[in-house]
């Protein structure tokens, strides 16, 4: 089952169907559920502690499975810890569906595997098929392909000297996740505290009004308390204030009305995970020009943004002035009786209005939500 160097696509043309599988939707329930460990593991890992039981079903019923191990058991997977521990030092397992690969790849010639001991060289990817290419590690520049999974230019030119040292930036997020899922398994919530600071918080800014409301997993309010009594209302003159706020008043309820501002961003983030994400209809990585392809193209700049792009603020895209919508071109025509797609193609998702490589740097954005709006209104219907 060995691909190309560096790439999760079969060798020499093949598919699943040239190489004798293993049909999961013919396992027994406890067959299948060692297999399905596997990717619901990574699942877990990548789209939190929701509900996995879409993608089982799918999986239990489409999964055609192949490995290559060294020095193999008799008979099955090698998934005991003895297994693991004795002269193996590699397996590759494929899990191939209609839509959706799953790979894992584990390689203990330079470490031992425990249960209790997690390892580096342990790696695993589940993603849409349609998002991949002959050479996803982009190792051939001939055959690199716009939208890939590897998509990211090779930087060349630094601000910093040191920049050129530094490993990436998407290394660096997924091994920081280890020492977060470590500190959210040792986590507990503690209601006192949330009470405290939040008192505390209101305290330090002179009253300021606060009200807090925390859920717990299954999603039953455990929690609300309305501390402090100074707010900024709502400016009457419209939808904007030129200054961002309102002089501050007193007389703050957990029911009084005022400005969202930045937190619109948390329930549009919140609204594309939710319901595109987790529902499969779309992926964090999946460029634009697959969803805008009226106006992108693989080869456009602007078509290659990801929603992770978005979401981290490292789009590229312009910025645009949300205080002078009677001026500011964009804010113009988002008010105006054009569409939003309109607005969009004009003025942010536009090669010509790019400031920036796609993923190359940080800047904050508020545009962008938009685009994630948009998004979410054609993948959902």
């Amino acid at each position: 089952s060995t691909g190309y160097a560096g790439s999760l696509t079969l060798a020499n043309g093949k598919s699943m169907s040239d190489f004798d599988s293993f049909d999961l939707s013919t396992a027994t329930e406890d067959v299948f559920q060692i297999m399905w460990n596997l990717v619901d593991y990574t699942l877990k890992f990548t789209h939190g502690h929701t509900s996995t039981e879409r993608q089982r079903a799918i999986f239990r019923a489409e999964g055609k499975a192949i490995w290559t191990t060294s020095n193999p058991p008799a008979e099955n997977l090698p998934l005991t810890e003895d297994d693991l521990r004795s002269n193996m030092n590699f397996i590759n397992l494929r899990i191939e569906t209609d839509d959706y690969l799953y790979f894992v790849m584990v390689n203990q010639l330079y470490s031992v595997i425990s249960e209790n001991e997690p390892t580096n060289h342990f790696h695993s990817l589940y993603v849409a098929k349609n998002l991949m290419n002959n050479d996803h590690a982009c190792i051939e520049s001939s055959t690199k392909v716009k939208g890939a999974l590897c998509e990211s230019s090779k930087r060349t030119k630094f601000t910093d000297p040191s920049e050129s040292e530094m490993i990436s930036g998407p290394f660096k997020y997924e091994s920081s996740m280890w020492e977060e899922r470590n500190l959210k398994g040792k986590s507990t919530l503690n209601l006192d505290v949330i009470d405290e600071t939040l008192k505390s918080m209101s305290e330090d800014l002179c009253d300021m009004g606060f009200t807090a409301t925390v859920f717990d997993e299954n999603a039953t309010q455990v929690y609300q308390n309305t501390v402090g009594s100074i707010y900024t209302p709502l400016d009457e003159t419209g939808y904007y204030i030129p200054d961002g706020y309102s002089p501050e008043t007193e007389g703050w309820t957990g029911d009084t009305t005022m400005t969202v501002f930045s937190n619109a961003k948390i329930t549009v983030a919140i609204n594309f995970l939710a319901s595109v994400v987790q529902e499969d209809l779309g992926s964090l990585d999946e460029p634009l020009y697959l969803t805008f392809p009226e106006f992108l193209t693989e080869a456009s700049l602007a078509g290659r943004i990801t929603p992770r792009m978005i979401l981290s603020h490292s789009s590229g895209s312009a910025e645009y002035n949300r205080n002078a919508p009677t001026t500011d071109p964009y804010y113009v025509c988002k008010y105006s009786d054009k569409t939003r797609a309109e607005c969009l193609s004009t003025y942010v998702l536009n090669d010509s209005t790019m400031k920036a490589e796609p993923g190359s740097t940080h800047s904050y954005n508020n545009v962008g939500f938009d685009i994630l709006a948009e998004l979410i209104v054609r993948k959902t219907g």
